[in-house]
């Protein structure tokens, strides 16, 4: 995985996580 797409899958995370 490139660095971008985890960035990426980390920050849909937080988010579905958050809301």
């Amino acid at each position: 995985l490139v660095p971008t797409a985890f960035l990426l899958i980390n920050y849909v995370k937080t988010e579905s996580q958050n809301n």
